[in-house]
């Protein structure tokens, strides 16, 4: 529980003696507007009373004065009390204990130059109709110069109220004397330190503070200061209550957070302190110049935008441009909300570290694709970015999307067709898979209408990449696979935006779908000059540059690889030379390239590969002759066929009990053999016909 700073020096309350002088009538409740009207000409004593506030055995409240001599009051002076110009009034409960201490301020004209300056302060505000400041009266503190410099001005023709104002201030500052002098050496400079106890000087409401969470600058306004010191459920300390500028995408405004100092022992360099007055850092011209243009870079970017981000985001624990002042902007979020599309959040980003789009305009220039092809890819999404009024559909908001199907094998070019239109159109892309999109059609149709919209809102291009399960033949047994593609087709229908769908399968089509493609887009297997195209601008993209003439790009373009193998490859390579501290070159390429060619070797064995035997091993063709009587044929000779890396070997065997025919007989096998060639071992030797659809034989 927050606890008020109570005051170390205290008025003198003269005998330590007591003598109370009760009232007969006592109001429920002391009022400063209300009371006798027989003293309401009187003349106020330019003083301030010490007076105690308690209750009597029926629990009515009364006014009792220390002086040593009893003093007699009659029932109609019961408002004596107002006749002084100040009260320093200690109100006790019920039960006798002390519940707080206010001072009373009584004449109308200080009253109202005290509401004048202090008004609406935090935890302390003063009434308009009843003007009572609360201990440790920091409001007094913070406001005494103001109170010093408006009351004089105020008063210079009214002698009594002058008169008052300087009671109050030679009482102010008796009161915070300690205070006064170490707050003014630490502003002056003198002094860039402070005890615990005076730490509150330095805040007053309105105050600019400076702290750093997470490594960031960032600025707060200062609402209110308490201690906890005594309570047992939190960290001794003090907390300040701040506000900063902030937009939650909808309303830009102010939000509060609590700031915390832990308790220190004995004077504190302000530079160690969690938080500190902005103005009394030792930067604070840079630190306030740093601030203010992100703000107004903060402001920029309220409301809608597409920007690029290059730092580390944080996850969540307007209407209409306001031009801020620059307080104002000094306080904005060093943090804006937004979406990521590489890890399909919400989340908060440094404002700092945004930035615009570098869009590259040029990237359809890289993609292997025929000229007539890209050519209308560029007019159709040109076209439709542009929002023209076009032809539409019977049935107002269907058919408004531009659907795009991209279909062939792996690697050769689809999700780069994708990321190219994005560029050229300058939106975003949002790519999603099939795994985003849920297992069931409920999943499918929440997660899909959810991601459509979104994209719609962004305007951005939307790629939903290996959509085949959506996009399959419905049948009549498969109900909850038909169920999705229902579900899919409705959405498809009404979705406004880009769409880009990529498919491996597309003869598993259903009917449906092929009404509502505007672009279906056919990839083959990269030809040769297509691969030396990518080997080549792959590696005119590799930083530094890369050592290889026209004939090594010819000699790497042999490889049957597609896009995204050639790209492994270079990143690869790249490494294998940063890790020599060497340029990269072709034959590092060639190195990375053969052992991709060896795992593409295996994966395309018909047979296998026995991991567990010893050994080296050698698969191979036996070529021989075989008849369908299964006659014997003496003599005859074959081939057994290993295939290393650098070609053929042949060894010649021969044989007796090999039986021939009219038709060419492969068999595929397996060996283990020893440096000189020698099969030691066979584990496999499986017979394939000529016309079999198994048929694999290379010469």
């Amino acid at each position: 529980m927050a606890q008020t700073l109570l005051s170390k020096f205290m008025m003198p309350l003269g005998s330590l003696f007591r003598i109370e002088t009760r009232l007969d009538k006592k109001p429920e409740k002391p009022s400063i507007t209300g009371g006798d009207d027989s003293i309401q000409n009187k003349p106020v004593k330019c003083e301030i009373k010490h007076l105690d506030s308690r209750f009597d055995e029926e629990d009515n409240q009364y006014f009792c004065e220390r002086k040593v001599v009893e003093v007699k009051t009659s029932p109609e002076n019961q408002d004596w009390w107002r006749l002084s110009a100040f009260c320093l009034v200690k109100h006790y409960d019920s039960d006798g204990d002390l519940d707080s201490t206010q001072l009373y301020v009584n004449p109308q004209p200080m009253r109202d130059l005290l509401r004048d300056v202090i008004g609406d302060y935090p935890g302390d505000p003063i009434d308009d109709a009843d003007v009572r400041i609360e201990s440790p009266y920091h409001s007094l503190f913070h406001h005494r110069k103001q109170i010093e410099s408006d009351g004089t001005q105020r008063f210079r023709d009214d002698e009594e109220s002058k008169a008052q104002l300087d009671i109050l201030l030679d009482w102010i500052k008796k009161r915070f004397e300690q205070e006064i002098t170490a707050s003014e050496r630490c502003l002056s400079g003198d002094l860039k330190a402070i005890s615990y106890d005076k730490l509150w000087t330095l805040f007053p409401p309105g105050t600019i503070a400076y702290m750093k969470p997470h490594g960031e600058d960032r600025a707060f306004r200062v609402r209110q200061t308490w201690y906890d010191d005594d309570d047992d459920n939190s960290e001794p300390g003090m907390n300040l209550s701040l506000e900063y500028v902030d937009y939650d995408g909808e309303t830009l405004g102010t939000r509060r957070m609590n700031g915390f100092i832990r308790k220190y022992q004995g004077n504190q360099q302000l530079s160690e302190l969690s938080i500190m007055p902005l103005n009394l850092i030792d930067d604070a011209p840079d630190v306030r110049r740093k601030l203010l243009e992100r703000g107004r870079k903060f402001e920029g970017y309220v409301g809608q935008h597409f920007l690029q981000y290059d730092g580390i985001a944080f996850k969540l624990s307007c209407n209409g441009m306001i031009e801020h002042s620059d307080e104002e902007a000094l306080l904005t979020n060093a943090r804006v909300r937004g979406y990521s599309f590489s890890v399909k959040k919400f989340l908060e980003f440094s404002v700092e570290m945004l930035a615009p789009i570098r869009w590259n305009s040029n990237c359809f220039d890289s993609l292997v694709l025929d000229p007539s092809v890209k050519k209308t890819m560029q007019a159709l999404v040109s076209v439709h970015s542009q929002e023209r009024d076009s032809f539409d559909d019977i049935v107002e908001g269907k058919g408004q999307g531009l659907v795009c199907v991209l279909h062939g094998p792996p690697g050769v070019g689809k999700t780069l067709t994708a990321e190219c239109v994005a560029e050229y159109v300058k939106r975003p892309l949002y790519m999603v898979s099939s795994g985003d999109l849920g297992t069931s059609s409920t999943d499918l149709d929440r997660q899909l209408t959810d991601i459509m919209d979104m994209a719609a809102t962004w305007r951005a291009v939307l790629l939903i990449d290996e959509a085949d399960v959506f996009l399959e033949r419905r049948s009549l047994h498969d109900l909850h696979r038909n169920a999705m593609v229902s579900v899919f087709l409705r959405v498809l229908e009404y979705y406004s935006g880009i769409l880009f769908l990529t498919t491996n399968r597309v003869t598993t089509f259903d009917d449906a779908f092929k009404s509502r493609i505007h672009i279906p887009i056919r990839y083959t297997d990269l030809s040769i000059e297509s691969r030396a195209e990518i080997w080549r601008t792959f590696c005119q993209r590799v930083p530094g540059g890369v050592d290889i003439d026209d004939s090594g790009i010819a000699t790497l373009a042999e490889h049957d690889l597609n896009g995204r193998q050639i790209k492994n490859i270079i990143k690869a390579a790249e490494s294998l030379s940063a890790f020599d501290n060497v340029r990269l070159d072709l034959a590092q390429i060639k190195q990375v390239t053969k052992i991709q060619a060896t795992f593409e070797k295996d994966l395309d064995s018909v047979i296998g590969v026995d991991y567990t035997a010893p050994g080296r091993y050698h698969w191979g063709f036996l070529i021989g002759l075989k008849n369908e009587d299964h006659s014997q044929v003496p003599g005859v000779r074959y081939h057994v066929k290993n295939h290393p890396v650098q070609g053929w070997i042949y060894e010649e065997v021969q044989v007796t009990d090999v039986r021939s025919t009219t038709n060419l007989l492969a068999r595929v096998t397996i060996a283990k053999v020893e440096d000189e060639n020698r099969v030691i071992d066979i584990f496999r030797n499986t017979p394939v016909l000529q016309g079999d659809p198994n048929w694999r034989c290379r010469t």
